[in-house]
């Protein structure tokens, strides 16, 4: 198991990513795509429940739940003071976001009408800004005002399809904060030309916190409280993992991997870019994005690294070639075609990022 503390851990990424970003890069250096996402783009992967102000074509507002000044700045537009955004991202980098914004999300998607979805997003937000600090510390009193005004079936998350939903949206929306490097709060994206991502020194810090925010995001540990910076100060030992998708790795690494996915721990897909488009890694990686939270795909994730590790007691094994023969629970049909361009946008981000450093 890998285990390091903080600064073990940026002295890795000094030597360790930038072999894993160049080697990831070989398969996408002349990639003439765009190093930029159109305003097109980032309208879509927003949340437009709130109002159609004169502002709607011009910004994304970017708010995150505990940050006191994003939440002054939603009350004065509750109250009249300023316009209410027409367009937001709810940055959940931070562990302590998810339990609020997660279930407002999905409790809005829940709804059997976009304009029920409006009501009960903007009722709830209001609610909530009203008494942060309590509910922020009441994180299970939250959690029953958001399902009295969902189904029993959204309570109890057997409706699991506006909690994987809900999930999928902020984390695109993370990603897209974080490669915009849009992280400062509160903050507006400008939507008036497409938006180029900044370029990435290699080893530097913009380089590091991309390393930690675009790991798979619900193998963070996030029993691990936040505090200030990239990670916090409480945080003092950290996991990470870097696996090849075309290697073939012995059982005793199968099984490290496992260990270190079912206890939290940065992952990422050190490959070829071309490797990562595979439609059998695409439709992988989209099972794990039906499922209702981060840790019912923490735990399938592990799981099904465990069935590699199995698979690798004869001879040694490769996530491409034991994903052919180590299937998944299908995706209901609905629903398919939704989670594979969802883990497709979460690919091409990633190798965007390859882009980036190239």
């Amino acid at each position: 198991m890998s285990v390091v503390s903080v600064r073990g851990f940026l002295q890795a990424i000094a030597l360790l990513a930038l072999p894993l970003l160049l080697h990831g890069n070989r398969g996408v250096a002349q990639d003439r795509a765009q190093m930029s996402y159109t305003a097109k783009t980032l309208r879509a992967a927003s949340i437009d429940w709130l109002g159609s102000g004169t502002d709607s074509h011009d910004s994304i507002h970017v708010y995150r739940l505990t940050c006191s000044l994003c939440v002054d700045e939603l009350k004065e537009s509750f109250n009249g003071r300023k316009e209410m955004p027409s367009h937001l991202y709810l940055n959940t980098l931070r562990d302590e976001d998810r339990p609020l914004a997660v279930p407002l999300v999905a409790c809005a998607l829940s709804q059997d009408s976009e304009a029920k979805r409006d009501e009960v997003f903007s009722e709830l937000l209001q609610i909530y800004i009203e008494s942060s600090d309590y509910y922020q510390q009441h994180l299970s009193e939250w959690r029953e005002l958001v399902n009295s005004f969902g189904s029993d079936e959204f309570s109890t998350t057997i409706d699991v399809e506006p909690w994987a939903d809900a999930i999928n949206l902020l984390d695109r929306q993370n990603r897209l904060l974080a490669l915009l490097d849009r992280l400062k709060l509160p903050d507006s994206i400008p939507l008036k030309d497409s938006s180029r991502v900044p370029v990435v020194k290699p080893r530097g810090i913009r380089d590091q916190n991309l390393f930690y925010y675009l790991a798979i995001p619900w193998l963070h540990n996030h029993n691990e409280k936040s505090g200030s910076g990239v990670f916090g100060k409480a945080k003092v030992k950290l996991r990470y993992s870097m696996v090849e998708l075309d290697y073939d790795y012995l059982l005793f690494q199968w099984r490290d991997f496992a260990e270190n996915a079912s206890n939290g721990t940065f992952w990422h897909w050190n490959t070829l870019g071309e490797k990562m488009l595979d439609p059998g890694f695409i439709e992988w990686n989209a099972y794990f994005l039906d499922l209702p939270s981060d840790a019912a795909r923490k735990k399938a994730f592990s799981e099904s690294i465990n069935r590699i590790a199995d698979l690798s007691k004869k001879s040694p094994v490769s996530l491409l070639d034991a994903i052919k023969s180590s299937s998944l629970l299908a995706i209901p049909e609905e629903r398919k075609a939704k989670r594979i361009e969802e883990a497709r946008l979460m690919i091409e981000d990633l190798l965007l990022y390859f882009r980036l450093r190239g």
